[in-house]
């Protein structure tokens, strides 16, 4: 019966077709001895007769049989009433209906006209008591329509209801249907994956979940229609079938990509909010892990218990195989293995790291002798990292020992900087435990090892090593690259930020709000490698939110804040997300892009900044498309290499518009086609280079930030610094290694190949180890440098260069020494003169040289200077002052703004809001070696005011005072022109008003200057006027203008304009000269205003944001127009003066009525209406 059922409801529906229904089996079959006319369908209904009869009986009209009871009517909802007119549209019927019954529609109506249910049927099952009908006519008429439920065979169906529905033609009059208000739908629900950050080393992902059956699902966020691969390849937009969903899409390029998903209804074409999952793509393999502790391989000791540790990647799986295997995950970027051997030998170990994608890194090897015959080296137990950030310039050193060994203490230090032991650079071990109090006087990076020796056996331990940096530098306030600017406005769900801070540092958030903060108002992160830090902060209703950041480094320096506003306005419209390029700043050695993402269906997507029509190629010669299924997509093209910033944001075609222009996106592109130059290798000098294997050092110039990497080696590649690189290669048998090294630059432009021949015999002595100083090239502000490290026992240690005998303060006075037997050599060099030394180290047994490893040291102790200089204009009108200055090359610099703390800074710096007054500046450097210098200066008066001009007309004498707070020539008093002066001394809206006479040519002129420039990209102008007459038709009485002849000099004019007879009603009107135009372009309100009858002040108003114009009336918005592009446009820079009651161009426009309290200002005020003074204002 069940499926009879159900072969009855749908299959009956489908096969027999409407035509069946209407024609016979619903209209026809159910009557009772009547033609099928439509006089006698009238008679039916008339009579009480009806085609689909509720009762049962023989009778009866219905598919049913015997005494059924008679079912309900179903109801309609929307359009209210039982009648609508329309213009030709489609029109979407919805009402309620008993839950399991079928809906049928008859009337006049076929199946190509039924646009939802989507397959064109003229049934449906009610769901959930309710049901729609979306239907589309092509031609005007009334049209009768007929709703009805039941079940085919099985229950009545009910008396139908009708409706009329009447298409006007063309110009007819229309009556808008009326809708019940409409829910969006649920967020689906994501099971795959099963965590909201999910990581992978393939270009493929996949996200699945569960949905509603009847709704789409939308993927979008970082993901875009060309990105999907299933369930329609190049389509965004799925179906839930079965209440599931699955999406299958890819990247090329590593990234972590957020990606939502929401659902959407399609009859009302309202989304739910969106789900989002992180996938990081991520296909690099890690860096090897970097064994810190102990700090040198060989590495002797006679413990039975070996403790390796180092840094890794957070995350990171670190594996250990060889004398031992195991596995640990790497905790804040750190990793520790014990291994226990109970017998001395050699033991060698391989490390290496899987990534939480998969990746796995290359190899690092160590050795471990362990031999009773060597000493154990002493622990450092405080301070508990092996990498020591602090801002104060004493420490203290403590940990474990042998008792009775002697504790020594090396490296960079001297006995002078040691407090306890009082100037001693060694101490004995006493219960187990010694300590070291040592202080610095400047900031550096300082290497030191503490080793043990047995005075009755003089066996001496292997060195443990610890870097300690000195930092008093406050790191720079974090620089906001996402949103542009310190203020923003969107109609997005949430502020995505991304600020650009220091490595290793901890940012810090807080936010407050005008109204209502919504969810946490604080955050914190930690800076990434790459110096960015992100967070999303949702808020739920509309406001103005301030967040303010701050970094604090690992030294625990805390940055000055640095903040953004952002305006929530949900009558914006929401900001374009990216989906390509996923990266910004990128670089391409292509010099063809792919802008794409999501965006808001049936809107402008438009494109502007460093980009022209042309250079579009799809859509070719296109700045604007509109958003189809929730995505765009540009193809741009330049012809010349260079940076370019292009900007995206949504509008909203509409005249008036409907929703607000969103906030901006940028995408920062740099094309680069330019191939790096070869690398080039200094050392060493020698090549073919012949030595006794082990590790090589290869140093060399090449392009700054390109990776220099090597062919033909898994040796870990290295990142150009300062146009240098190091790289390590090792081999450990005999033999010829040929490499070629190169380098590619972050546009993936890879240079040719430099050659390097590497010919090891193992039968030489291999090269000694270097672990202090950590680099190879290092500078100091010190006269002493200690070089110290890894040596074979047995042989001797040579030190050469540039170093006498007699600058050797340990060993006194010798440039050889024995390896010991723990492995380990030092040698402490002192320097009196500055200068740059060329340094090595090599092996020597029986007369038999291992090649050397070079130290380049620099003794600098000189600081430097810096000049400051002002970028900015004295007095500077502008609200951001820059400065900038210059130093020794390497330097780093603090700013200080009128003596406050020092932040970091780099040229050019500026500041924002700067508070007017005398302003200065100083800037201090810090050289590579640590010296910090006089700081340098510069002075300027700020002068950034709101209001330009002001004139209240309250001075007799000069009538055109101008009451703004700019000084000097920037100040806008305005003198008569004309044949007569402008009468002052007429009632005004607040005191004075300004009585102009059009007949007299009256009006005023201020001359040029800079503060009139400002108002180029934002302005409003508003002010109280009282006419005496009104202009003839299509003429102007100009409030305020800034326009000249000839062309070039156009500028500006807000008038009142006549633009109808024998109306005596007026429209307000902007006429402006885009940046580069000549031509001038005008712009209406669209209401008209009576200003002469009654002999009133009336208030009016304009602003002009960019390309966004608006007039006001008394405070009520009156009309918005729109020149050029939106966010970019820009006035024309006019050396006109600037002109109260006329234009400079003929006719002229002279005003005839009275002015008062006219304000031109560089703010335009946020909302729909324009604060009317109530009173008389001050200049801000």
């Amino acid at each position: 019966m069940a499926n009879l059922h159900g072969y009855l409801r749908y299959n009956l529906w489908n096969d027999l077709g409407t035509m069946a229904l209407t024609a016979g089996l619903l209209v026809g079959a159910c009557k009772k001895d009547k033609g099928n006319t439509e006089e006698s369908d009238q008679s039916n209904r008339d009579s009480g007769t009806e085609i689909y009869a509720g009762g049962g009986g023989s009778g009866g009209g219905s598919f049913g049989s015997g005494d059924l009871p008679a079912t309900p009517s179903i109801a309609i909802l929307a359009p209210q009433g039982t009648s609508v007119t329309t213009g030709l549209q489609p029109l979407r019927f919805e009402g309620s209906c008993v839950s399991g019954l079928d809906v049928v529609l008859t009337g006049d109506v076929s199946n190509s006209e039924v646009q939802w249910p989507s397959s064109g049927a003229l049934y449906q099952p009610c769901v959930a008591d309710a049901f729609a009908f979306e239907i589309n006519k092509s031609a005007a008429g009334t049209f009768r329509l007929q709703f009805a439920q039941g079940l085919l065979g099985v229950v009545p169906f009910s008396l139908p209801v009708d409706f009329s529905w009447t298409i006007a033609a063309p110009g007819g009059q229309v009556t808008p249907p009326v809708s019940s208000p409409a829910s969006p739908p649920n967020p689906p629900v994501i099971t795959q994956p099963g965590t909201s950050t999910s990581s992978s080393n393939t270009n493929a992902f996949t996200l699945a979940g569960t949905c509603d059956n009847g709704l789409q699902v939308v993927i979008g966020g970082h993901v875009g229609a060309q990105d999907v691969s299933a369930p329609t390849a190049g389509n965004n937009v799925a179906n839930c079938v079965a209440g599931v969903f699955s999406f299958s899409f890819s990247k090329t390029t590593d990234s972590a990509y957020t990606v939502s998903v929401m659902q959407r209804d399609p009859q009302t074409q309202l989304d739910s909010t969106g789900v989002q999952v992180t996938w990081i793509r991520d296909t690099a393999p890690p860096s090897p892990p970097v064994v810190s502790q102990p700090s040198q391989s060989p590495f002797y000791d006679s413990a039975s218990s070996l403790s390796l540790g180092g840094a890794c990647e957070p995350g990171a799986q670190v594996n250990l195989s060889g004398a031992d295997s195991m596995a640990i995950s790497c905790s804040a970027g750190q990793f520790s293995f014990n291994s226990t051997k109970a017998s001395d030998g050699t033991y060698n170990y391989t490390l290496s790291q899987t990534d939480a994608a998969g990746n796995l890194s290359a190899a690092t090897s160590f050795q471990w002798v362990r031999s009773a015959s060597v000493m154990s080296p002493p622990a450092i137990q405080s301070p508990a990292s092996s990498m020591f950030y602090s801002r104060t310039r004493s420490l203290m050193i403590s940990g474990s020992c042998m008792s009775n060994a002697t504790v020594t203490l090396s490296g960079a230090v001297t006995a002078s900087e040691v407090s306890d032991p009082s100037q001693a650079l060694s101490r004995t071990c006493v219960s187990g435990s010694y300590s070291f109090a040592l202080s610095k006087s400047l900031d550096g990076v300082y290497d030191l090892q503490v080793s043990q020796s047995d005075p009755s056996t003089s066996s001496v331990s292997a060195p443990v090593a610890l870097t300690w940096i000195i930092d008093n530098i406050p790191p720079l306030a974090p620089s906001v690259v996402t949103p542009a600017g310190a203020a923003v406005s969107s109609g997005d769900a949430a502020l995505a930020l991304v600020v650009q801070c220091e490595r290793g540092s901890t940012v810090n958030w807080s936010g407050t709000s005008s109204g209502t903060w919504s969810g946490a108002n604080t955050g914190s992160g930690a800076c990434t490698d790459a110096g960015e830090f992100a967070a999303s902060i949702p808020q739920s209703t509309d406001g103005s939110y301030t967040i303010t950041l701050t970094q604090s480094d690992r030294a625990g320096n805390q940055s000055a804040a640095s903040a953004v506003t952002w305006t929530k306005d949900t009558t914006m419209l929401p900001t374009p997300v990216l989906s390509s390029p996923n990266l910004s700043p990128i670089w391409t050695s292509s010099n063809t892009l792919v802008v794409s993402g999501s965006c808001t269906n049936g809107f402008i997507v438009n494109l502007s900044g460093d980009i022209t029509a042309s250079e579009v190629t799809s859509p070719s010669g296109a700045l604007t498309q509109t958003c189809q299924t929730s995505t765009f997509s540009f193809t741009v093209s330049k012809s010349s290499d260079g940076h370019y910033v292009l900007n995206l944001m949504q509008a909203d075609s509409a005249d008036p518009p409907t929703r607000g222009d969103s906030s901006s996106v940028s995408v920062d592109w740099t094309v680069d086609r330019l191939v790096p130059a070869i690398v080039t290798i200094t050392s060493p000098s020698q090549n073919p280079f012949t030595n006794g294997g082990g590790q090589l050092t290869i140093v060399g110039a090449c392009e700054t930030g390109t990776q220099v990497y090597v062919e033909g080696s898994s040796a870990t590649p290295t990142t150009c610094v300062a146009g240098a690189y190091q790289l390590n290669l090792t081999a450990t048998t005999s033999g010829t290694y040929s490499y070629v090294l190169k380098q590619k630059d972050r546009a993936m432009n890879t240079s040719t190949g430099s050659a390097f021949t590497w010919l090891v015999d193992t039968s030489l002595p291999p090269p000694p180890t270097v672990t202090a100083p950590s680099t190879a090239n290092v500078l100091t502000a010190t006269s002493e440098l200690t070089i110290a490290g890894g040596c074979t026992p047995g042989v001797n240690v040579v030190l050469g260069g540039q170093v006498l005998g007699s600058e050797i303060s340990a060993p006194a006075g010798s440039l050889t020494q024995a390896c010991g037997s723990n492995g380990s050599y030092a040698f402490i060099v002192r320097k009196t003169i500055d200068g740059p030394y060329a340094l090595d180290v090599s092996q020597e047994r029986n007369g038999y040289y291992s090649s050397p490893v070079s130290v380049n040291w620099t003794r600098d102790t000189q600081a430097p200077a810096t000049a400051v200089s002002l970028v900015t204009a004295n007095p500077n009108l502008n609200a951001t002052a820059t400065v900038s200055f210059t130093s020794e090359a390497g330097a780093t610099s603090q700013c200080s703004l009128d003596g406050a703390a020092y932040q970091t800074c780099t040229s050019p710096f500026s500041y924002t809001t700067t508070q007017n007054g005398t302003r200065t500046v100083y800037v201090r450097s810090t050289d590579l070696a640590g010296n910090v210098g006089t700081p340098g200066s510069v002075t300027w008066n700020q002068a950034s005011y709101k209001t330009v001009a002001f004139y209240n007309f309250d001075s007799g004498s000069p009538i055109g005072l101008d009451s703004s707070l700019f000084p000097g020539s920037e100040h806008n008093d305005a003198s008569q022109s004309g044949t007569a002066t402008p009468t002052f001394n007429v009632l005004g809206k607040f005191g004075y008003g300004a009585q102009f006479t059009a007949s007299a040519s009256q009006h005023l002129v201020a001359p040029d200057n800079q503060s009139q420039d400002l108002f180029a990209a934002k302005m409003a102008i508003d002010a109280f006027v009282k006419l005496s007459t009104v202009p003839a038709k299509n003429y102007h009485y100009v409030i305020a203008s800034k326009n000249g002849d000839p062309s070039g000099n156009y500028g500006w004019r807000f008038s009142l304009k006549r633009t109808s007879n024998p109306s005596q009603n007026l429209r307000l009107c902007f006429t402006v000269a885009p940046s580069g135009s000549t031509s001038l372009t005008e712009k209406l309100a669209t209401t008209s205003f009576d200003f002469l009858t009654g002999a009133n002040f009336h208030h009016v108003a304009m602003t002009w944001d960019a390309g966004n114009v608006k007039f006001y009336v008394n405070g009520q918005l009156v009309g918005s127009q729109t020149v050029g592009v939106v966010g970019t446009a820009r006035i024309n820079a006019t050396a006109a003066p600037l002109r109260i009651g006329a234009d400079g161009r003929s006719p002229y426009g002279y005003f005839n009525g009275v002015i008062d309290h006219l304000r031109l200002s560089q703010v335009v005020p946020l909302g729909s209406t324009f604060p009317v003074p109530s009173s008389q204002q001050t200049p801000d």
